[in-house]
């Protein structure tokens, strides 16, 4: 198949983090290990296929506190890095070309639900100052987005379930392309839209009362 998916979870950060802490000397050890094990992993890879037609995605699951946990609402633990290049990845935009993205403020909003910050601008100024990054430069997706834009990459269906929505400024590919992903992206939750709401009405017939902002797509 031309479809292969390599998972590879490294659990040492994880574990150097209850362990050690995230400060401790030690942890920058394991960290540092880990960039090492990425960068033989992405020589082994582009050397076995050598064809350029693999994508990389480098993520976590959750973030972490100074004490090492991850099981709160704070900003540090809910945060992930996420990484991504290679084959049907943009390279990353300057500050003057980044556009303003139509669902911004809704995905800050969403992002930001733990109220560590004021506003979207404290958050940038804080990851600027800690990470010493360009907050112009960087874009944030929800864990959800991953999925479609895995799917997106190796062009297989958007999972069934899945709620995300494919942010195109990850893809480097044709606007055309880019307009037909959203398209099928909006197809693919709409219809998780109406097999709820059908599902709804049928077992609760005599409390329903149906939306009627979806009510016109119920023949779509």
């Amino acid at each position: 198949s031309d479809k292969v998916v390599l998972f590879l979870h490294l659990l040492g950060m994880d574990t150097a983090g209850h362990q050690f802490r995230p400060q401790s000397p030690k942890y920058t050890v394991v960290l540092q290990n880990v960039d090492r094990i990425v960068q033989r992993l992405h020589r082994a890879l582009e050397d076995f296929w050598a064809d350029n037609r693999t994508a990389y995605i480098f993520t976590s699951d959750h973030g972490m506190s100074n004490k090492g946990s991850h099981g709160d609402g704070s900003a540090d633990e809910t945060r992930c890095p996420l990484v991504a290049w290679g084959a049907g990845i943009a390279t990353p935009q300057s500050r003057e070309s980044v556009p303003l993205l139509a669902t911004q403020s809704l995905t800050e909003g969403m992002v930001w639900l733990d109220g560590s910050f004021e506003t979207v601008q404290h958050e940038k100024r804080y990851a600027r100052d800690k990470w010493a990054l360009d907050p112009e430069e960087r874009v944030d997706i929800l864990q959800a987005d991953l999925a479609p834009l895995m799917a997106t990459l190796i062009g297989v269906p958007i999972p069934m379930n899945s709620v995300g929505i494919v942010n195109t400024h990850y893809l480097s590919a044709s606007e055309r392309f880019k307009a037909v992903t959203l398209l099928t992206n909006a197809q693919q939750i709409l219809e998780q839209c109406l097999v709820m709401a059908d599902r709804r009405r049928t077992r609760s017939h005599f409390r329903y009362t149906g939306y009627e902002g979806i009510a016109a797509f119920d023949n779509a």
